[in-house]
């Protein structure tokens, strides 16, 4: 008959210290911060320096009657920084939008002369405008670019790279595709200054918001003259 196995002492959570050891949990959030103060210092940094730099980005307002000759005129790879009223949507957004305009019904907000950014925030925190806004992969949204650009969407800011018939519609429709940094919403939400819901609320994150920009930090990936960025 085997002697029954004794059970293992409980380990003590106290250091030799005699402090008490934090919990899994307790470290994950501690170190979740700690990252995500380094990070916002770190593109805090690049903003700065954006900004100081002796190339000083070019300033647009997307809803400037000469938005799209101003825009024309820049070389891809041009550091901007835009103001003015544009639209958040994403996939599912898209799909909605392009639907719509299939069926020859009314959009949920005038298409023509405006500008949409690729973001599906997170959820805004109490008292804040909105929550991290980052950038989504543009390629997600390539079927339904040309159709909207026919409908006279004007400037896209995205992130990445688009697909050759999307290059092509945004030169045919002399629109302009900017991309702004991805993993920094954190602080390019700061770059928003108002948000607000106007249309597909049910989409949650997905749903189309009205936001105005402050000197967004984006650059010009394809002029309104089809030149592309590292073509």
């Amino acid at each position: 008959m085997h002697p029954s196995p004794s059970k293992p002492k409980r380990q003590s959570k106290r250091r030799a210290t005699g402090t008490v050891a934090p919990t899994a949990s307790g470290k994950t959030r501690t170190a979740v911060k700690v990252q995500r103060s380094a990070l916002d210092i770190l593109l805090n940094l690049c903003y700065y320096r954006l900004m100081k730099s002796t190339s000083k980005p070019t300033s647009l307002n997307l809803n400037s009657p000469s938005f799209k000759a101003e825009a024309a005129q820049l070389s891809p790879g041009t550091s901007v920084l835009l103001s003015g009223t544009c639209y958040l949507a994403r996939d599912a957004a898209h799909k909605r939008l392009f639907e719509l305009l299939e069926s020859g019904l009314p959009l949920p907000f005038e298409l023509s002369g405006a500008a949409i950014y690729y973001c599906g925030p997170t959820e805004t925190p109490p008292g804040g405008v909105i929550g991290a806004a980052g950038p989504t992969t543009s390629s997600r949204m390539d079927k339904y670019t040309p159709r909207l650009l026919e409908a006279g969407l004007c400037a896209i800011i995205g992130k990445g790279a688009r697909a050759q018939y999307v290059d092509e519609a945004v030169a045919r429709h002399g629109a302009v595709y900017f991309t702004a940094v991805g993993g920094a919403g954190a602080v390019l939400s700061q770059r928003i200054i108002s948000s607000e819901i106007v249309a597909f609320a049910e989409l949650g994150a997905e749903a189309v918001r009205r936001v105005v920009l402050s000197d967004f930090p984006a650059t010009v990936a394809q002029n309104g003259r089809g030149s592309i960025f590292g073509h």
